[in-house]
């Protein structure tokens, strides 16, 4: 599945490709990388910038160092400690923010780590007209993963930055299919140009895929192999 969607992905005119995690299974290591990701995307990486995030399986290998040595993502703003775990860029009238919600997230939970400071100050700073976040968990997962613990700390301590700075898109991984949901702004559903978030999550890159059904404020959910092109 994997192999069939890089040959689609390959005659897209895109600028940029965002990675929403679990980049090389299953456990991120130097090999796994090799294997199943820069082995798969060389083509469309010699013309095309990769920006990922990084998902749960990157931190089966201690501390996702495999990832963190592999990756140059931008380091402007955030603390050395975190270089390339979490950071932003923009992009035209885009200014694109990714998080990681693995450690760096508990850690800053437990009072020893800067990301959710950073997050809110990043997000406060920017006036770009765009504002996109993309991150592995999701805000709110549907599928296999509807009570993953967190998702629910997203949902408590990320999602009110998210509002209050007016993000529009958030794009997640971890359940292994399509699904978009309505905007919402407060939790709570409203029609489209009053200020909401759209959450997208995009998980059905190669791995096995999990089923899904409908709910209410899915506007489209499918169990298939994708990208999302914007």
């Amino acid at each position: 599945g994997q192999l069939r969607l890089a040959q689609f992905m390959f005659r897209e005119p895109a600028a940029l490709v965002v990675h929403t995690g679990d980049i090389a299974y299953l456990e991120g290591t130097f090999e796994q990388f090799r294997n199943n990701h820069f082995a798969i995307y060389s083509p469309l990486m010699r013309r095309v910038p990769f920006f990922p995030s990084p998902g749960n399986h990157e931190y089966d290998s201690p501390n996702a160092l495999p990832y963190v040595m592999l990756h140059a993502n931008p380091t402007d703003g955030v603390p050395a400690a975190d270089h390339q775990r979490y950071y932003s860029f923009d992009w035209g009238d885009v200014h694109f923010t990714a998080v990681d919600v693995n450690t760096p997230f508990q850690e800053a939970l437990a009072g020893r780590g800067e990301m959710i400071r950073w997050l809110d100050n990043d997000l406060r700073r920017s006036q770009r007209l765009w504002r996109v976040v993309y991150f592995h968990h999701p805000v709110r997962p549907t599928s296999n993963h509807e009570r993953d613990p967190t998702s629910a700390l997203v949902r408590q301590h990320l999602e009110p930055i998210f509002d209050r700075h007016h993000v529009q898109l958030i794009l997640s991984g971890h359940e292994h299919n399509y699904q978009q949901a309505a905007p919402r702004l407060g939790g709570s559903f409203v029609e489209p140009g009053q200020g909401g978030t759209i959450n997208i999550i995009t998980g059905g890159g190669g791995a096995p895929l999990y089923s899904v059904s409908p709910r209410e404020g899915l506007v489209f959910a499918d169990s298939k192999y994708h990208y999302v092109r914007a």
